[in-house]
C-alpha cells in the first residue's frame, strides 16, 4: 500500500527558523544569536552585554561581571587590566580612575594606589613610585609632591620628605640629597 503524504507542516522550535516557503528543515540560530518564538522565520542577534555560545539558541546569557560583550557575541570578553566591570550584562568595561589600578583581568573592582605612588591618568595596570626628591602620604594620588626646601627624598616611593639634619641645609624644591 502506498504511504500517506504530509496533511500539515510543522513550527520550527524555538531556537531555530526557516525562511524559505517549501523548506524540508528548520535551520538552527547561529552562534551569537537566538529566537524565542516557534515558527520564526529569522533569528536575532544576542544585544549588547549578553550572549549565545552554541547554536540552536532560544535565549541569551548575561555577561556576568568582569566580563562584557557588543551584540551578537559567542562568549563575553574579559575586562583589561586597568578596566572592571562591576555589574552583570554590560556592553563595556570601565576604566579604573586616575589615582586607581588593577593588574589583572576580569576584574570586577580597581584599587587605590599606595601610599608613595601615584597613577596620573585612568585605566592603569600599575601604580608608578614617587621619584627621589618627592613624596606622598595619600593613598590613590594622582600626582607626588616635591620634597620642600629644607626637606629630601633619597629614594624612589618616598611617603614623608626627611628634614635635612643638623648642619646641612637645601634651598631647593624636590631635593633627592
Amino acid at each position: 500500500a502506498p504511504s500517506a503524504g504530509s496533511t500539515s507542516c510543522t513550527k520550527c522550535a524555538a531556537g531555530s527558523y526557516s525562511a524559505d516557503t517549501g523548506a524540508s528543515a528548520c535551520t538552527a540560530c547561529d552562534v551569537g544569536r537566538f529566537s524565542t518564538t516557534v515558527g520564526a522565520t529569522g533569528c536575532t542577534a544576542c544585544g549588547a552585554g549578553s550572549f549565545a555560545q552554541s547554536s540552536g539558541s532560544s535565549a541569551c546569557v548575561a555577561c556576568r561581571v568582569g566580563t562584557s560583550s557588543a551584540s551578537g557575541q559567542a562568549q563575553c570578553t574579559q575586562c583589561a587590566a586597568g578596566e572592571y566591570q562591576d555589574q552583570t550584562g554590560q556592553a563595556q568595561c570601565k576604566q579604573c580612575a586616575a589615582g586607581t589600578f588593577n593588574a589583572k583581568t576580569e576584574a570586577t573592582t580597581c584599587a587605590q594606589c599606595p601610599v608613595g605612588s601615584f597613577a596620573s591618568s585612568p585605566a592603569q595596570s600599575s601604580c608608578a613610585f614617587c621619584s627621589p626628591g618627592q613624596a606622598t602620604s595619600v593613598a590613590g594620588s594622582v600626582r607626588c609632591s616635591n620634597c620642600t626646601a629644607g626637606r629630601f627624598a633619597a629614594n624612589a616611593g618616598t611617603i614623608v620628605c626627611d628634614e635635612c639634619p643638623v648642619g646641612n641645609y637645601n634651598f631647593l624644591v624636590g631635593q633627592s640629597a
